[in-house]
């Protein structure tokens, strides 16, 4: 027995358990209005994703814009820590060579 032929008699099967005094006949434009107003609920939620998603995407644009300026907060944050690296790591190169000639000042 084909698909189509077992769903037309269950759905005969289903429509003949229906108390037809609790069915409610509304007109086709009605049904169409009613349906709008669920579909506009599903458009208005999606509206709502799409400019979350575009706000999101222009603020990584615009945090990327500004990563390597110099004249914000973080960009002078980031130029003093670079700066204290570089002091440091010339710190530790003038030790490393006080301490070779220490090293040969002994051994000679």
């Amino acid at each position: 027995m084909p698909i189509s032929e077992l769903l037309r008699r269950i759905s005969l099967k289903l429509f003949l358990k229906v108390d037809l005094q609790q069915v409610t006949v509304i007109p086709h434009n009605e049904w169409e209005r009613i349906q709008d107003s669920l579909d506009r609920l599903t458009r208005e939620a999606a509206c709502l994703r799409a400019e979350r998603k575009a706000k999101k995407e222009m603020h990584l644009r615009s945090q990327e814009v500004v990563k390597h300026w110099t004249n914000t907060y973080a960009g002078m944050k980031e130029q003093k820590l670079e700066a204290k690296k570089k002091r440091d790591e010339e710190i530790e190169a003038e030790r490393q060579i006080l301490d070779l000639e220490e090293e040969i000042y002994k051994q000679g």
